[in-house]
């Protein structure tokens, strides 16, 4: 009777286990799922609000008052670095009567609004109705936030309304937002 044994090279043995090992990760490697997408979110923090205080209707000059409003955009996913965020800000455009508002009672008073505090672009006049563009440096997992003036003024001066009172209104305002880097917001 004859018995054969044979013995494996311990080279082949290594290289054979080298070899099962990575078909063994390569299907996981091909699989593996892309890097999720930024999460930008950006909301109005606080609400856009023009204040005249009291207006007296015999009084001689304009009235002027800046409004503010706050923005505030948020990344959530954590991906990256900081990004870059471009909020672009419009108040509905009032294209077919001159902007107004009351003190509360029927009477009611023309103003307008401005980008500038020098009063010299309308903001919203239904034509042209430039918008208000800030950009914003958000980090990754965090929040930045930037107040965003306009103006206001109420023009012409002695407008016939009853008796003197305080005149403020929240704004109807649109926004959009886009990343500047790094993809979709």
């Amino acid at each position: 009777m004859t018995t054969h044994t044979t013995t494996a090279n311990p080279l082949t043995r290594r290289a054979l286990f080298a070899l099962l090992a990575i078909l063994a990760v390569a299907p996981l490697t091909a699989r593996a799922a892309p890097p999720a997408p930024r999460v930008m979110t950006c909301s109005l923090a606080s609400a856009p609000l023009v204040d005249f205080g009291p207006y007296d209707p015999l009084g001689v000059s304009t009235l002027a008052a800046t409004g503010s409003m706050m923005i505030s955009c948020t990344e959530t996913n954590g991906k990256g670095g900081s990004t870059s965020v471009t909020v672009t800000v419009s108040v509905t455009p009032s294209a077919t009567t001159a902007r107004q508002m009351s003190a509360g009672g029927a009477d009611v008073i023309l103003y307008e609004l401005y980008t500038d505090a020098a009063h010299t672009t309308v903001w919203g006049d239904g034509t042209t109705n430039p918008a208000i563009t800030v950009t914003l440096n958000v980090p990754t997992s965090g929040t930045a936030n930037t107040t965003i003036n306009f103006y206001g003024l109420i023009t012409p001066a002695g407008q016939d309304v009853a008796a003197a009172a305080s005149y403020l209104q929240t704004l109807p305002v649109s926004y959009t937002y886009s990343c500047a880097s790094g993809g979709a917001c």
